[in-house]
């Protein structure tokens, strides 16, 4: 997402693109987006097995530098320090005299911010539009990926059947492209088809976060004690309903707590639908910033502070409350 403001990358590429209606570059950008997510999944999958099947069983046949953890620590390090080698860092602007100027101007100009009641009428309905995105983009996303958590978790209770196993590798599937493309991506696509406003962030937040939490659900469904449900099935229950009465109960708490950290994390991607024209305070902030009216950005920017600060209290208290007590 840093491709939107210049920041290089696929998405500056990509926002490019999109500018232009190439319509086949795009498609090729979010491909190489779909296959960079699939590896870093797949990457990440192999590494939590080998670690964990590492510290489940001592180590007999490896040596020291040899074994899985100590290879995937290694590999992890080396990729690490030549990622450093692709960014240009340009150390010699930084402390050059017309650089410190710059950057003090440009401090200065923030203070004091903007208190005109004009302002921050339009602010406070543009915040209740990003809270409105937030939440009914998070609460769908929820309910769409806990369905599908669900069905999944109990057609795997069902069978192994070849149909069965490519239905879920499709589902995986949907999962992988659905958290592939961000928020903003998503936006930008959905603005061509039904036009600019919150109603374009809030669909955006609901594709993005449906990939990301459905695959978060199911892991915490698998995840869970069996014996519960064991009883239950042996008991004649059927495998549509004792996971209701078993896996999902016992779960509780981790999908309340995954369902609040997904609605900060949306709140603050609300904020950046703005700048491609989804509404909220982040396109009051963004029409701000083309016109240089730094005080005016700075009311936002107090504005966003504060609605993320709250959204913190707020996931705070709810999750000592409920989840803690699951």
């Amino acid at each position: 997402m840093l491709g939107f403001v210049g920041a290089g990358g696929l998405g500056q590429e990509l926002v490019i693109s999109i500018r232009q209606f190439a319509s086949s570059e795009v498609f090729s950008i979010i491909l190489v987006f779909i296959a960079l997510v699939w590896l870093a999944d797949a990457m990440s999958a192999m590494l939590r097995r080998r670690v964990g099947n590492t510290s489940r069983s001592a180590p007999t046949k490896h040596t020291w530098w040899t074994t899985p953890h100590t290879l995937s620590v290694v590999g992890i390090f080396i990729v690490t320090v030549v990622s450093f080698f692709f960014i240009d860092w340009q150390f010699e602007q930084w402390f050059k005299a017309s650089s410190i100027m710059r950057t003090q101007e440009f401090l200065l100009g923030f203070m004091p911010p903007d208190l005109s009641m004009a302002l921050w009428e339009r602010l406070a309905a543009s915040t209740l539009e990003t809270l409105s995105m937030a939440v009914a983009g998070t609460a769908l996303a929820c309910v769409f990926a806990l369905l599908i958590s669900y069905l999944m978790f109990v057609i795997q209770l069902k069978g192994s059947s070849l149909f069965l196993r490519a239905f879920i590798r499709a589902i995986h599937g949907i999962q992988i492209v659905l958290r592939s493309v961000p928020e903003l991506v998503w936006a930008m696509l959905l603005i061509i088809v039904v036009g600019i406003g919150a109603f374009t962030g809030t669909l955006a937040l609901l594709l993005s976060s449906l990939g990301v939490m459905s695959r978060l659900y199911s892991e915490c469904l698998e995840n869970q004690d069996t014996r519960a449900l064991d009883n239950l099935r042996a008991n004649g229950t059927s495998a549509l309903v004792a996971p209701l009465w078993s896996t999902l109960i016992q779960a509780r708490s981790q999908l309340l707590s995954y369902s609040l950290y997904r609605w900060e994390h949306n709140l603050r991607a609300a904020t950046l639908m703005g700048v491609v024209g989804a509404g909220g305070v982040g396109q009051e902030l963004y029409l701000r910033l083309s016109v240089f009216q730094f005080d005016k950005v700075a009311a936002c920017i107090v504005v966003i502070v504060a609605m993320v600060a709250l959204a913190d209290s707020v996931s705070y208290f709810l999750r000592h409350q409920f989840a803690a007590q699951g």
